[in-house]
């Protein structure tokens, strides 16, 4: 029984990520499968790590986010055994993600990390995208760590208010073919 209701986690977590359509992270995953109820935050860890090591999945690591992605492997196994997830659990994943959708794409679509360098401060890496799109990539040089987690924790919620305030700045009020 353990081992068909952990392969029912896993294909359920590759149905997830291949009708959402683009990666998720960890906390995304968990309320899911944690908050409707299918399985334990510990559990979910596990089936995790062996979707990883056995690549059905690809893990992005960043300062207190780790990201999933289906790969071509996990693909692959969802079109052989996607049968076996009931149509309940189909209509469950699908209703969470007309709910949840929007934001879960916001959340997907910008990134932020950061990494020490050799000079002694910290680079940090920021992006959002949109769509296939990236609007902006930004790098940015911190002197602490404790700068750096400021400022990846600081675009991540207000992206979209720099975003726009960066590019009022560069284009201004002026008009085509005003100074």
């Amino acid at each position: 029984m353990i081992d068909s209701t952990i392969s029912l986690y896993k294909l359920m977590i590759l149905y997830l990520l291949e009708k959402a359509g683009f990666s998720m992270t960890n906390t995304m995953i968990a309320d899911y499968m944690v908050g409707h109820g299918y399985t334990e935050y510990f559990r979910l860890q596990e089936v995790l790590n062996d979707m990883v090591g056995s690549k059905l999945l690809t893990e992005r690591r960043e300062p207190h986010t780790t990201w999933y992605e289906v790969t071509d492997e996990g693909r692959q196994t969802l079109s052989y055994f996607d049968n076996d997830i009931s149509p309940e659990i189909r209509s469950d994943i699908t209703a969470y993600l007309k709910k949840n959708g929007y934001q879960l794409r916001s959340e997907s679509s910008v990134a932020a990390r950061y990494r020490w360098t050799s000079d002694g401060g910290y680079e940090i890496l920021l992006s959002a995208s949109e769509g296939n799109s990236e609007l902006i990539r930004l790098t940015v040089h911190a002197d602490t760590e404790e700068d750096a987690i400021l400022m990846c924790d600081n675009w991540k919620r207000k992206s979209a208010e720099l975003y726009g305030a960066l590019m009022l700045g560069l284009i201004g009020d002026s008009g085509p073919g005003q100074p």
